[in-house]
Parts: structure tokens; C-alpha cells; sequence
């Protein structure tokens, strides 16, 4: 047994112990000693103390957080798709080949139904202006200012603030006059009724992401030691 303590590495670290590395089972009690190191009988017993505390440490936390299941939603937002298709049908067109082909089709629809009512045409106009006109020097940020807003309206139809506009990032103040914008255009081109009819298809994506991201959700939350269920009673939910 002590041959095979001396064959770790220095660098076996509570970080490996933590994340179950198979290679290190066997041998976990002698992580704390460095290999070629001469150590009298007496401070290698007190090495394997010292390590035996530590890893028991290590366990706990390690069995606590299997206990504690993340509490992580996968979920769909109206008010985010309605935010995003508006943004979509005005020119953004990020990664769109990288996009699932769903990303393409309600974009497709959209712009059929604004073909065909004059109504939704008007309100698209101004949209699309304000939008070209608030977009950053670094195209990397051009998204990431409107999922902010969204984030930060209530639910269709209404897409009230859920707080004073002076409260908001700095990213969405910059954007919050397009609310209004938004909301004409949910009404004249009907996105309710686009949201509606492509739901079920955005549910089946979320059932597709679920079980990989729980268990990255999992994964990270080990490896931190950090349980995002028990991080002040709050709820980590992702928006598809």
C-alpha cells in the first residue's frame, strides 16, 4: 500500500477527489503526500490524519449536495419570444445557420403575415428603424441588450416593466424604448397566435435539453460545492 501512495502525483488535489476520479479510489488516503518526499514514521502518520480529515470533509459536502437535487427549470417565455422574433424579423441574424431550422420557420411566418396586413407593415417600420439604430459597435452585444429587457417585462400582452426604468441594466436601459414597439407590433401582426401554433414544438425542445442540462446543472454544482437549491431559497430557470 505505501508503495502505490508513493506512485501519486503532488498535484492530487481535493478538486479531483471531489469529482470521483476512478484512478484515484484505491489510493485517496495518500493524496496529501508528495511522492519522493522522506517522511519519519511519525509525521507520515500524521500526513494520513491530516488527509483522512480533509477527505471526510470532502464526503460530506460531496453527500450533501447529492441530497440536494438542483433546482433548475427548463422553461419557454412569450415575452422573451415575442422580444427575439421582433429582433429576428428586423435583420438579426446571429449564428442563424447554427439555429435549430424552428428559429428560421417563425421568422418565415411572421414576415408572411406582415406581407398581408397593412396594419402590421406600419408597425414594423419604426420597429425595425430602432432597432438598426441601437445596434452596438460589437455585434457580440447586440443580443444580450434585448434578452436583458425581456427579462425584465412582464407577460404578453401588456409587457409592463417589472421595475422602474432607472432600475434596469445599463444594457436594457439603452434599448426600453423599444417596449412600446414591441407591443403594437404583438398586436397588429398577431404573435400570440405564431406563439400558440409553434409551442409544442419549442415544449419538445426543452424535453430534448432537459436530462443533459440537469445533469450539467449537477456536474458544476459538485464541483463547486454550491447548490443552487439552496442558494437563498431561489430558483435557477432557463429561458429556451
Amino acid at each position: 500500500m505505501l508503495s502505490d501512495c508513493w506512485r501519486l502525483t503532488p498535484n492530487s488535489s481535493l478538486r479531483t477527489l471531489i469529482l470521483g476520479d476512478p484512478a484515484l479510489d484505491d489510493h485517496f488516503l495518500c493524496g496529501a503526500v508528495p511522492v519522493g518526499r522522506r517522511v519519519r514514521e511519525g509525521s507520515l502518520v500524521s500526513s494520513f490524519r491530516l488527509a483522512f480529515v480533509l477527505i471526510t470533509a470532502v464526503c460530506l459536502a460531496s453527500s450533501s449536495l447529492a441530497e440536494s437535487k438542483p433546482n433548475v427549470s427548463l422553461d419557454t417565455s412569450e415575452t422573451l419570444f415575442t422580444v427575439l422574433t421582433a429582433i429576428n424579423v428586423c435583420g438579426y441574424d446571429q449564428e442563424l445557420n447554427a439555429s435549430v431550422p424552428l428559429r428560421t420557420q417563425i421568422a418565415q411566418e411572421v414576415r408572411k403575415v406582415v406581407a398581408n396586413t397593412p396594419a402590421a407593415q406600419d408597425a414594423l417600420q419604426p420597429m425595425c428603424e430602432f432597432y438598426r439604430e441601437h445596434q452596438p459597435p460589437d455585434p457580440s452585444r447586440d443580443l444580450a441588450q434585448y434578452v436583458s429587457l425581456a427579462l425584465y417585462l412582464q407577460d404578453a400582452p401588456s409587457f409592463a416593466l417589472k421595475v422602474k426604468q432607472t432600475e434596469l441594466p445599463p444594457e436594457a436601459i439603452n434599448v426600453a424604448a423599444f417596449v412600446p414597439l414591441i407591443v403594437t407590433f404583438y398586436e397588429k401582426a398577431g404573435l400570440h397566435a405564431i406563439w400558440q401554433k409553434n409551442r409544442a414544438a419549442l415544449l419538445e425542445l426543452t424535453e430534448a435539453y432537459h436530462e443533459p442540462l440537469a445533469k450539467m446543472t449537477f456536474d458544476t454544482e459538485i464541483y463547486l460545492r454550491l447548490p443552487s437549491s439552496g442558494y437563498l431559497g431561489g430558483d435557477f430557470q432557463i429561458y429556451l
